[in-house]
């Protein structure tokens, strides 16, 4: 339904995973094992450290790896009266945090909000984007086979008109729902809360989001599994 993409794949757009959290906000899990708890974080935090030196090293090709775990996030502008959401633009990113595509997308309808604040979407992306046809083939070529993470994954993925098996997806929206047994917690309080990481202040950038993401499925990734397994 609709068209756009036109950022080549970033080896140089690497931002930072927001910077750091000035306070913290009362606990999300105040009741889950917190011992259980701190230890698995403590044991996952030290190869999240390892990622983030990573990340700051000069990226080159043959470190732009496509990995076995990837997270994605898109961001999107308003068509009809506003509020149907289209593809803007689309990034994801490998178990390391290192940007492995990044593009906009050219619109196949007309744009009625770019949703500016939030999105960071002006028109001038979107006019060089990439055909959403390409896009389409493209995203899910690396989405083939692996496992996905993502904050509402099922927004991103309806805006792509793409399906992804559900053992495969990592949600972060869902798993922290069901943890703490209250509302969706949104990425930037998780991100605050587990991270120590201040995102989201204004414009949203789809590579933060993703890798911040992918910090938080890390971070809790032996007890998620876990849980899988046990279903």
């Amino acid at each position: 339904m609709y068209k756009n993409i036109a950022t080549k794949t970033s080896l140089n757009n690497q931002p930072s995973s927001g910077t750091r959290a000035k306070k913290k906000k009362n606990s999300l899990i105040s009741n889950t094992e917190p011992n259980k708890l701190d230890f698995q974080c403590h044991e996952n935090k030290n190869q999240i450290s390892k990622c983030r030196k990573e990340e700051n090293k000069q990226v080159t090709i043959e470190q732009v790896k496509l990995t076995r775990c990837i997270a994605m996030d898109c961001e999107m502008v308003g068509i009809g009266d506003g509020k149907e959401s289209m593809i803007a633009r689309v990034s994801i990113v490998n178990d390391c945090g290192v940007c492995i595509y990044d593009k906009y997308v050219k619109p196949m309808v007309t744009v009625k909000n770019y949703r500016t604040p939030v999105s960071g979407i002006r028109p001038h992306h979107l006019k060089n984007g990439e055909d959403f046809e390409i896009v389409h083939k493209e995203v899910g070529d690396i989405l083939r086979g692996r496992i996905l993470v993502g904050h509402a994954l099922h927004n991103d993925l309806y805006v792509l008109f793409l399906f992804h098996p559900k053992h495969l997806q990592r949600d972060t929206a869902k798993y922290f729902r069901k943890l703490t047994k209250g509302s969706t917690p949104s990425l930037k309080r998780l991100a605050t809360e587990f991270l120590d990481l201040d995102i989201q202040n204004g414009e949203h950038n789809s590579i933060e989001d993703a890798r911040t993401a992918m910090q938080l499925y890390k971070l809790f990734k032996t007890r998620w599994e876990n849980d899988l397994r046990r279903k």
